[in-house]
């Protein structure tokens, strides 16, 4: 689902803490349905790192709708020693993006 309009704009006006970020999805690992069994949490950050860095470049769109490019990118973009399966990237993506998207529509809201 694409953002509004408001909470696009604040996209703009804010950085996320990825370190701050980082540790939030740590203290999930590894009960989140992405996580395999047997993978550090480190063997996920550049996944995440792609999820935030595409949302910062995309965030007037839904992952769904730029399903096939970001898989693309994501071969593309991330070194193989740091790629996991797209299958679970796709969910760290789209779990990132909602994070991002939550958060931007709060920070809208309270601009209101």
């Amino acid at each position: 689902m694409p953002m509004n309009n408001s909470a696009a704009q604040a996209a703009m006006d804010w950085m996320p803490d990825l370190g701050r970020e980082l540790l939030h999805w740590q203290r999930g690992y590894p009960d989140r349905p992405y996580f395999k069994s047997g993978l550090e949490f480190e063997r996920y950050i550049a996944t995440f790192k792609f999820g935030y860095d595409t949302f910062l470049l995309n965030h007037r769109k839904s992952p769904a709708e730029l399903q096939s490019k970001l898989c693309h990118q994501y071969k593309d973009g991330v070194a193989a020693c740091d790629r996991i399966d797209w299958a679970e990237a796709e969910m760290i993506v789209s779990a990132t993006w909602a994070r991002l998207a939550d958060a931007d529509s709060a920070r809208a809201a309270a601009r209101l």
